[in-house]
């Protein structure tokens, strides 16, 4: 089916609906080019041509006629056209397949006046619709043409052409460009049939048709159609399809193909089965139409029958679906069959007598439970073979001591008093036995005892195997029902000014109908503070270690707190990588800019309260340690590395050493210095590791940093290097923090970057013990202990 151009002007598309098919062609100059419908004589075809927006231009329909002659659609060039160019081919498309044999130089010629021009002509597509005349040599530039179709041209029933078609035209002076368009000249198609012929309109950048240009065609769903070297789709599946074609590396885009399939023609069900009593398969439904495509279940419903539901039960997954599970029943065979559009297919299923039980085995060997517990234990039957027998085999179950433990037809074991008894499963003479140990519950009975100062008002959590408790800070609580054997409690949530001799944790043994003693001994000091960067505002606060007292520092905007030495003072940075180093009083007034020049960051008070150092970063990369007196005055640079990074300083409580991290061999390591830069030592050298956030004790004995994600203690000259298994995860989280009294470490535990941080502040012993929160919920990170005040 075609329309010549120029039938309908301003036609972009034509939708045409037909017996076998439905698609959407494009419409070129008010015409379009032949498309495949597969119908009968008399039958109908409904068109309409679609404009601008979807806007129907003209609707007919037509019957499907018996024969017609073949007539001329376009032709490119059309006719009249005044700038065609010189190396081009030229197309004449027919309404039909023309018989080669009338399609030589005398049917179709181009003249120069009355002088033919010599060429060559051929078939330009596979199915002999368009015919191409190429001269032999570039046309005469601004030269007037005919293109000649004579009624000597037939179709493949020996119809000719009703009348000549004569197409005059005159060349420019250009020449055809390179491949600028791709397009199927069917947009969407709809079929029902087994194969449909695609088409291709490749034109270059002016509009001109390209014609013999090779075409690579591809589809995205194989099942459903597959498409061969000429665009011929073949179907083999209902369903939904993209087909695409692609010239000299330019595509047409995925056009949408839907595979409509007739009516159900046949329904098959595999396989055949035979199935031991008890056992389960499935059986599935295929269907086809009548040219053997494949159908889908969505448009398609499956009804199930079974003519002896008592030898198999045959259940589908959902009604209308295409399989079922079917489940042995009782010896014999039974038929069940799929129906689906009054068309139906049936499998046989034979179901035979399990084997004889050559083995038993229980889910357990052995088990313990407590008094009025229930257990269920299982028993799997196996034939000689290994083959599981799942029905037709009868198991008697039994117990040895019923005051003890008793069990019912299908496995429930139920504990009745202490002792063992031995549970037995039987079939056919076969057996297998559990030893069950019944026993009873214990209680732990847990003392805290909390001395000192300050203390942890809120008391602490308990945790006793399964079980979680509260108590006050001088009580005692029991639990009950625990489970006999090696349990631990735990103590949890103690204040960060509480310590807990001995740990945390202790394993004590439970005893059936028996309570275990437990006792801690808690011992609290006095509150101290901490200066930490919530996220939650950007803010610096303060919290006592006791978690009362958390207040923002409403100037303190900023991040990296450090304590003045009389603690009355804290130096932070207001940015990461932008940040200027600013002072401010303990009770959030009193900010003063320190640093103004650059990028400043760690800032850390000499142990006097006359100096700050602090990191600085000069560009390029590069960070260098300087030191600043505390009013801001006589900055001074100790550290030259240039592109590396030195950094992240701690000053010595002695106030002759700097601690600082250097990656000046690639790694980040631990160096210490004098206070001047000279006699720069290196302290940590593990390039497996990253050392990051060095901190003195406040003895100046030992110095705690960050190694990749834990903290770790060691020798202030680098020795004795030992983790505290306390794991933080990011180098911004600020390090460790030691308490006045250098006896704990805070640190920060969580992931930060330059848009967002999660984390919280954690606090440990020194030894690693004791390990407890200090803030719950928000996000806060890098500590700063705050110097006990005389």
């Amino acid at each position: 089916m075609s329309m010549p151009t120029g039938t309908v002007p301003g036609a972009l598309n034509v939708k045409i609906q037909g017996p076998s098919a439905s698609l959407t062609a494009l419409a070129i100059d008010g015409g379009f080019d032949p498309v495949q419908l597969t119908g009968a004589v008399g039958d109908s075809v409904q068109i309409y041509v679609l404009g601008a927006a979807g806007t129907v231009l003209a609707s007919m329909k037509l019957g499907v006629p018996a024969s017609t002659p073949p007539i001329v659609i376009r032709t490119q060039p059309p006719k009249k056209r005044t700038d065609v160019p010189l190396n081009g081919a030229l197309l004449v498309y027919f309404s039909e397949p023309v018989d080669g044999a009338t399609v030589t130089p005398a049917s179709i010629q181009l003249l120069q006046g009355t002088t033919p021009v010599s060429g060559t002509t051929r078939f330009a597509d596979s199915n002999h619709i368009s015919v191409e005349f190429v001269p032999d040599a570039p046309l005469a530039a601004n030269t007037e043409y005919q293109l000649v179709v004579t009624n000597q041209v037939r179709d493949l029933d020996g119809q000719a052409l009703p009348a000549p078609e004569t197409v005059p035209f005159t060349t420019g002076t250009t020449t055809l460009g390179p491949t600028a368009s791709v397009t199927l000249t069917a947009d969407t198609i709809s079929i029902r049939g087994l194969t449909y012929q695609m088409t291709v309109l490749v034109r270059d950048a002016a509009g001109n048709e390209l014609p013999d240009r090779p075409v690579t065609w591809a589809v995205d769903n194989a099942s459903v159609l597959t498409v061969s070297a000429t665009g011929l789709l073949t179907a083999h599946a209902e369903g939904p399809c993209g087909v695409q074609a692609t010239v000299d590396g330019i595509s047409s885009g995925w056009k949408s193909v839907y595979v409509a399939g007739r009516p159900v023609a046949k329904v098959v069900v595999r396989p055949d089965t035979t199935l031991t009593q008890g056992d389960q398969t499935n059986l599935g439904a295929t269907l086809t139409d009548a040219f053997g495509i494949f159908l889908t279940p969505t448009y398609h419903a499956v009804t199930w029958s079974n003519s002896s539901p008592g030898v198999a039960t045959a259940v589908p997954a959902f009604p209308g679906a295409w399989s079922v599970v079917v489940t042995g029943v009782t010896p014999g065979q039974t038929t069940i069959t799929a129906t689906s559009e009054g068309v139906s297919g049936a499998a046989t299923v034979t179901v035979i007598p399990p084997p004889p039980v050559a083995t038993v085995t229980l889910s357990l060997d052995t088990a313990t439970v407590l008094k009025d517990v229930t257990l269920q234990l299982y028993a799997t039957l196996r034939s000689a073979t290994g083959y599981v027998i799942r029905s037709g085999a009868t198991v008697v179950w039994s117990s040895d001591q019923p005051t003890v433990a008793t069990v019912d037809p299908n496995g429930l074991v139920t504990a009745i008093g202490q002792g063992t008894a031995a549970i037995s499963a039987t079939s056919e003479g076969k057996s297998d036995t559990a030893t069950i140990t019944v026993d009873l519950p214990g209680s732990v009975a847990v003392t805290v005892s909390t001395t000192g100062v300050a203390l942890d008002a809120d008391g602490y959590g308990l945790s006793v195997f399964n079980a979680v408790g509260h108590l006050a800070p001088n009580a005692t609580a029991v639990f009950t029902g625990i489970f006999p054997g090696a349990r631990v409690v735990t103590l949890m949530d103690v204040a960060v000014n509480c310590s807990v001799t001995g740990g945390t944790a202790q394993t004590v043994s439970v005893i059936g109908g028996a309570t275990a003693l437990v006792s801690f001994a808690v011992v609290c000091g006095p509150l101290t503070r901490l200066a930490f960067w919530s996220a939650s505002d950007a803010l610096l606060h303060l919290i006592n270690t006791d978690r009362s007292g958390d207040v923002p520092l409403s100037g303190g905007r900023g991040y990296w707190p450090a304590w003045s030495p009389d603690g009355t003072r804290i130096a932070f940075s207001d940015g990461f990588n932008t940040g200027q180093i600013y002072l401010i009083n303990a009770d959030g007034t009193g900010v003063v800019g320190l640093t103004n020049t650059s990028t400043d960051e760690f800032p850390a008070w000499s142990p006097d309260g006359s100096k700050i150092a602090f990191g600085r970063f000069l560009g390029g990369g590069e960070r260098e340690v300087f030191t600043i007196n505390a009013d801001g005055t006589a900055p001074t640079q100790l550290t030259s590395t240039p592109g590396g990074y030195n950094s992240q300083p701690a000053w010595s409580p002695d106030g002759t050493k700097i601690a600082f991290v250097s990656a000046r061999d690639g790694v980040y390591q631990i160096f210490v210095m004098n206070t001047d830069g000279s006699a720069v030592v290196q302290l940590t050298s593990d390039p497996a590791h990253v050392d990051l956030s060095p901190a003195w004790s406040p003895d100046g004995s030992k110095i705690a940093f960050r190694r990749d994600a834990s903290i770790y203690v060691m020798n202030a000259d680098g020795s004795n290097q030992m983790s505290l298994n306390a794991s933080g995860s990011d180098w911004s989280a600020g390090g460790p923090s030691w308490s006045p009294d250098g006896v704990k470490i805070a640190f920060g535990v969580g992931i930060c970057d330059y848009s967002e941080c999660n984390g919280e502040i954690w606090v440990v012993n020194v030894d690693g013990t004791n390990l407890a929160r200090l803030t719950i919920g928000g996000t806060s990170l890098q500590p700063a202990w705050r110097p006990t005040i005389p």
